[in-house]
């Protein structure tokens, strides 16, 4: 079963929410599955026609725990301010 697009672009979505290290660790993530990624000044480039399903399982995977964790500590920001 093929990842589906519009899970791709709701990843992609996700994605810009991150933090430079976090994205470090997306591509971490793509280098285990391939070395087709382009480098350019705004960052790197890969063609989701390269990278196998469970890439993007992990990828989701990633985003979600860390944008969890972030909600989380803006909570308990939150929670110690008040």
């Amino acid at each position: 079963m093929s990842y589906p697009r519009s899970k791709k672009e709701q990843l992609k979505d996700q994605l810009t929410k991150l933090d430079l290290n976090e994205h470090r660790q997306v591509i971490e993530l793509v280098k285990k599955y391939t070395d087709q990624l382009t480098k350019t000044p705004n960052g790197f480039l890969v063609s989701s026609d390269v990278l196998p399903d469970v890439c993007f399982t992990e990828i989701e995977n990633y985003v979600h725990f860390c944008l969890d964790q972030k909600k989380r500590m803006e909570t308990d920001l939150q929670t110690r301010k008040n």
